[in-house]
């Protein structure tokens, strides 16, 4: 029985890790790396260690501590039920929550009476994302805080924020959402509900409207990532954390550093920006790495692909690395290409030029003083040297260009996949 549900679980949880080796064996083990974690589970006087293995990029502090709340929660439900009948049964139950449930105990911490609110209010919001009205999806936020009134009030209101206190308070539940205008007026971009969990009762209580009245002023990357949120969100705990239903039927859940869990076409991943630091940090400064990890998840949102090259890149080796430039021949459009070139990355992404030049298409280059180089290159494949290589143009374009240094590769339909040394490392989404 272990195995067979090892068998389906191997790839959810595969791809909830960016790609990561997911593995089951007896026995039992301590030994962890910066590349590999292992956790043990005991099922009928045997020992099994369930392990995740990734290569070049190393385990965040956070995807240690889900993968040990996903091992937990494997054990609580296996050993829950009677295995002695209705195995298949079982089998689908721990298949369709065990992820679910593993990032509601993330959130609940230490705080075992918070699991069922928190595991309610993202069974809500899945609920809704297949609501449409007049053709167009559902849309909603909320902002979880566990402070008092007064302290996140103030806070808000020193960030910038307009906060709305109701009369009453109301339990977030299916009857909510029955008409348009509670999803479509508090439609978790203008505005958020606030809520806290009533550890009494176990319920999630709606008290206060959270409205963003400056929006305007920041730029698209900015505004597509919830930047301003996150000046909110309290840092190294889960006290106080957003979940956003957005304009592609997608739930974002934005914590601590920076963090996202997001799902997206009925699968859980995370979007942790410690990956991204570890991935570039030997060419780039935090800032530059920013703007380019943001901008990168703000394509993806919007289901732009491109390519970006980061590497210490001259002149002779992009000659060798451009095949042509998906510009054209057109004087105006080589011009606009030097419009940018030199130009921070850090600069382009704060004046918003930074999204419009990367969803143009072709590979685009940064040196490793974060400045573009050149934009729009066709790339040469005849420098891959594996001859397994499969996959459409921006896959075996993301392969070749990996030979020149680090590549990000983003999907029309919305996947972010690392590159190093012709060798896929990590794939988000």
């Amino acid at each position: 029985m272990i195995n067979r549900l090892f068998s389906v679980l191997e790839e959810p949880v595969s791809y909830l890790f960016g790609g990561a080796r997911f593995s089951l064996s007896k026995g039992k083990a301590t030994r962890t790396t910066a590349n590999y974690i292992v956790e043990n589970l005991r099922v009928h006087n045997e020992n099994y260690k369930f392990s995740l293995r990734r290569t070049n990029v190393p385990f965040t502090n956070s995807e240690r501590k889900l993968f040990k709340e996903l091992t937990q929660a494997l054990s609580i439900l296996y050993l829950g039920f009677d295995k002695t009948s209705c195995k298949a049964h079982i089998r689908t139950a721990i298949v369709s929550s065990l992820i679910d449930i593993a990032i509601a105990r993330y959130f609940r911490g230490d705080r075992p009476n918070l699991f069922g609110p928190i595991q309610n209010l993202f069974l809500t919001l899945k609920k809704l994302s297949f609501e449409r009205y007049e053709g167009a999806p559902a849309t909603t936020g909320f902002f979880i805080t566990q402070e008092s009134p007064r302290q996140f009030d103030k806070q808000a209101i020193s960030q910038g924020f307009d906060v709305i206190n109701l009369k009453s308070k109301y339990q977030i539940d299916d009857e909510l959402f029955e008409g348009p205008l509670s999803y479509r007026y508090i439609d978790g971009f203008h505005s958020l509900y606030v809520a806290k969990i009533m550890k009494k009762w176990a319920r999630v209580k709606i008290s206060k409207i959270l409205r963003r009245p400056n929006i305007a002023k920041y730029n698209a990357v900015e505004r597509l990532c919830h930047v301003e949120l996150y000046k909110i969100i309290s840092k190294d705990n889960t006290d106080n954390f957003a979940a956003v239903l957005n304009n592609r039927s997608e739930i974002e859940i934005l914590f601590e550093d920076q963090k996202l869990f997001v799902w997206r076409k009925g699968k859980w991943s995370i979007f942790d920006p410690d990956i991204f630091y570890d991935f570039l940090n030997t060419f780039l400064s935090k800032d530059a790495i920013d703007a380019i990890l943001w901008t990168a998840y703000a394509l993806s949102k919007i289901r732009h692909g491109t390519l970006i090259l980061v590497g210490d890149i001259n002149t002779k080796l992009v000659t060798k690395l451009k095949k042509g430039s998906v510009a054209g021949k057109h004087d105006l459009s080589r011009e606009l290409i030097d419009q940018i070139s030199n130009k921070s990355v850090v600069g382009l992404k704060n004046s918003g030029e930074l999204i419009r030049i990367l969803s143009s298409d072709g590979l685009t280059i940064v040196d490793t003083n974060g400045s573009i180089i050149d934009s729009g290159i066709i790339t040469d494949t005849s420098t891959i040297k594996r001859k397994d290589v499969t996959g459409g143009g921006r896959t075996t374009a993301a392969i070749a260009a990996s030979n020149f240094g680090k590549v990000i590769k983003i999907s029309e339909d919305g996947p972010i996949e690392l590159y190093y040394k012709e060798k896929r490392i990590y794939k988000f989404g």
